[in-house]
C-alpha cells in the first residue's frame, strides 16, 4: 500500500472530484463509493455511507479496492496495476453509456423498512426500500444450518465473494450446479433459501449486517423496545425472533476454502466472522422486490 497525492487533473477527469468533505473508495469492479472510512484492516474496509453516516456500517474487501482518496486529498493505493490502468484511461476517456434508471415499482411509497410484507407469495420483514420502492425483505422463517456439508480437508473455494448482494452469489452458484461443478445437497444454507421459492437468496455480509442495523433501530447503544418490536412483527405472522447473539451465516465466502462470513444482531460495530462452513449457525433468506 503507498500513500500519496492524486493530481487534481486525475480527479477532475475521472469525475470523482466533489467540495464535499468524504472519502472515495474506487473499487476493482469499476465502482465507487462515496463513504468515511473508519478502520482499514489487512483483509477488510469498514465504512459509512457519505450519504448515510448514521447508517449501518458496511465492509469491502481489500483485494476489491483499487485506491482510497481521503478527504483531505490523501490516497492509499491498494492495486497499483489498476490504478496505473485507470490513469492512462483519464488521460484517454472513452465514451460512456448512461446508465439506465431502474423504472419505479408498483410498491413505491408503501412500504418502510421494518414493515411486514405480503405480496405475489412474498412474505417477511422489510429491511430496506429505496426511493423508486425497491427493496428487499427478510424471510419470516429461519433454519439452522451448515454452509456446506464438507470437512475443512475436503472444502472447495467456490469465488462467492460479492459482500453486497447475496443474490449475485446465488445466482453463481445455481450455475455450477447446473453444470454440474456443486450439488445443493452438499450445502444446506443455499439449497434451504432456493427452497422457499424463486428468488429467495442466502443474503451476503454486508445484507445481513443492515438486518443487524435495522433490528436495533440504527442505533449504537441497546434498544431492547427496538428488538421487541421488531420480534413481535416477527412473531405475529408466524416466525421466530431473532437473538442478538446468535450468528448468521452470509453466502460471502472467506479468504480460506473452509470459512465463510458470519455476524450476529449485536451492536455496531460489526463483529464479522470468517468461520468454519462445516458448523451450523442460524439462516434467514432474503428475497427483492
Amino acid at each position: 500500500m503507498k500513500k500519496g497525492l492524486i493530481s487534481l487533473l486525475f480527479l477532475l477527469s475521472c469525475g470523482v472530484w466533489d467540495a464535499a468533505a468524504q472519502d472515495l473508495i474506487v473499487k476493482k469492479d469499476g465502482t465507487n463509493v462515496e463513504a468515511k472510512v473508519l478502520e482499514i484492516g489487512e483483509k477488510d474496509i469498514k465504512y459509512k455511507k457519505a450519504s448515510h453516516l448514521d447508517g449501518p456500517t458496511y465492509l469491502v474487501s481489500v483485494a476489491n479496492v483499487v485506491y482510497i482518496r481521503f478527504e483531505d486529498g490523501s490516497t492509499d493505493i491498494f492495486s497499483q496495476e489498476d490504478y496505473d490502468r485507470l490513469a492512462a484511461e483519464a488521460k484517454n476517456p472513452t465514451p460512456q453509456k448512461q446508465p439506465k434508471r431502474s423504472a419505479p415499482s408498483a410498491f413505491a411509497g408503501r412500504y418502510q423498512p421494518g414493515d411486514y410484507f405480503d405480496e405475489n407469495g412474498v412474505r417477511g420483514i422489510v429491511i430496506e426500500v429505496d426511493a423508486e420502492g425497491h427493496g428487499i425483505v427478510m424471510s419470516i422463517a429461519q433454519a439452522n444450518l451448515r454452509w456446506c456439508e464438507f470437512k475443512k480437508s475436503d472444502a472447495v473455494r467456490l469465488g462467492l465473494d460479492d459482500q453486497h448482494d447475496g443474490a449475485v452469489n446465488q445466482a453463481a452458484f445455481a450455475r455450477m450446479a447446473d453444470e454440474g461443478k456443486v450439488r445443493w445437497e452438499d450445502y444446506p444454507a443455499f439449497k434451504w433459501c432456493r427452497d422457499l421459492g424463486e428468488g429467495w437468496y442466502l443474503p451476503a455480509i454486508n445484507e445481513v449486517l443492515r438486518i443487524g442495523h435495522l433490528y436495533n433501530n440504527g442505533r449504537i447503544k441497546i434498544d431492547r423496545k427496538a428488538r421487541e418490536q421488531f420480534n413481535n412483527r416477527l412473531k405475529e405472522h408466524g416466525g421466530v425472533k431473532m437473538d442478538r447473539l446468535m450468528y448468521y451465516f452470509s453466502s460471502t465466502e472467506g479468504d480460506d476454502a473452509w470459512t465463510a462470513m458470519t455476524t450476529h444482531m449485536g451492536i455496531e460495530p460489526p463483529f464479522v466472522e470468517q468461520t468454519s462452513k462445516n458448523i451450523s449457525f442460524l439462516v434467514r433468506a432474503m428475497h427483492k422486490f
